[in-house]
């Protein structure tokens, strides 16, 4: 999933600071759908393409099955080799406390992440609006506390809801159940677990909350699960290699690959972090491409909110699999790709030569790009890659070259 899937929290984050977790239960849909769209943006952070693609769906009136997609499912290479290898574990453990029901669905753990797949339902008694909360902690039976896999301090959750509200000269709307159900997984940093157990003994809270415009029928609550996981230890590459081009040193370290994802300590010396949304890595194993990333989201560097840890190191993350590669790698950073979004005008045109309708618009002394859509001209399919593959085109970039060689079993 652009997850896709490997940012999704940050994803989740970012939309939710756009997207109301009120939706309208009446006309709004039917009237999203058939009235012509356009959105009008300010220039984009790196992560707002992803933001932008999922505005686009909501034109569509998808915005609940095309986020879950985008952030949960459909672009997370690494754990879907995962779940064609038979590595995953199904669960199908269900727990019920009135209005809800949780089942968690799978599970799978290995060096670099520990993912839960679950689903939930939840009813509420309405009428009109109603909102709700969910999200998921993981423990283990040593007591430690697993933070989100991109730093965040509770794993991904749920969000959301619904609403309404009708005009005030309308009868006042008789009392309804309303079903919340969703469908998400839930990735955690396994970097916290010491030394390479067979499994983990671990406990997951699901704390839930549900808002009604009901007296008395709001409600909150958390239900629990202990379950044990196999553990997969993956492979690790320790040496600390140092490369210099253009007065620009890196230094790459602790690199971990397991069968759902790579992670690698990247330390830059020269150049400042927030000057820059995303490297440009390529990988290859006895001279056979194995990875290239100019700029795709499933991979990144990722800041470690920890004092100990260094201010100028990034953990690099690929959600690629790539553990069934051992040999001679190289590792090669061909550039960085800046935090600068592009000009609206220069990205405008650059849309409208690969058929996209965009157009700029002066707002409020601000220049925004507008990108049209409607039910008979929607937008295309690969909409998405097209945002990411201009984007990255027309950014500044720092260039060098720096290489690192060392072999993995």
């Amino acid at each position: 999933m652009v997850d896709d899937k490997h940012f999704a929290q940050a994803f989740k984050d970012l939309s939710a600071e756009h997207i109301s977790d009120k939706v309208d239960l009446w006309e709004r849909i039917e009237r999203e759908i058939t009235q012509e769209r356009k959105f009008w943006m300010r220039k984009l952070s790196w992560r707002g393409w992803l933001l932008v693609s999922i505005m686009m769906f909501l034109t569509m009136a998808t915005v609940v099955i095309a986020v879950e997609r985008i952030l949960d499912g459909d672009a997370d290479p690494g754990l879907d080799a995962v779940e064609e290898a038979g590595l995953i574990i199904p669960m199908d453990m269900s727990q019920t406390n009135g209005n809800v029901s949780i089942t968690i669905d799978y599970v799978y753990a290995d060096v670099n992440r520990i993912s839960i797949g679950y689903h939930y339902s939840m009813d509420a008694i309405v009428r009109t609006s109603y909102g709700h909360s969910f999200s998921v902690t993981l423990d283990d039976d040593l007591g430690t506390q697993f933070t989100g896999i991109y730093g965040e301090q509770m794993g991904q959750g749920g969000g959301g809801g619904g609403g309404g509200g009708g005009d005030e000269s309308m009868p006042t709307p008789e009392p309804r159940t309303v079903t919340i159900a969703q469908g998400e997984i839930a990735n955690f940093d396994a970097s916290q677990i010491n030394g390479s157990p067979d499994e983990l003994n671990l406990i997951a809270r699901f704390d839930y909350q549900v808002d009604s415009d009901m007296e008395g029928e709001s409600y909150a609550d958390s239900l629990t699960f202990e379950f044990t996981v196999p553990f997969n230890p993956g492979m690790t590459m320790s040496d600390t290699l140092t490369a210099e081009s253009n007065d620009v040193t890196f230094t790459l370290t602790n690199l971990l690959v397991a069968p759902s994802m790579t992670k690698a300590q990247i330390c830059m010396d020269g150049l400042n972090w927030s000057d820059y949304a995303m490297l440009d890595v390529h990988i290859s194993v006895d001279g056979e491409s194995v990875y290239d990333n100019t700029i795709r989201y499933n991979a990144g560097v990722v800041p470690i909110l920890d004092e100990n840890f260094p201010e100028n190191c990034r953990i690099y993350v690929i959600t690629d699999a790539l553990d069934g590669y051992s040999g001679e790698w190289t590792f090669t950073i061909n550039g960085l790709v800046s935090v600068e979004s592009p000009d609206v005008d220069v990205l405008a045109a650059a849309l409208i030569e690969r058929g996209i309708p965009a157009e700029v618009h002066e707002q409020n002394g601000e220049r925004l790009l507008g990108i049209g859509s409607s039910a008979e001209n929607p937008l295309p399919e690969n909409f998405s890659e097209i945002m990411q593959e201009v984007d990255g085109a027309l950014r500044d970039r720092f260039e060098g070259v720096w290489s690192f060689i060392f072999t993995m079993p």
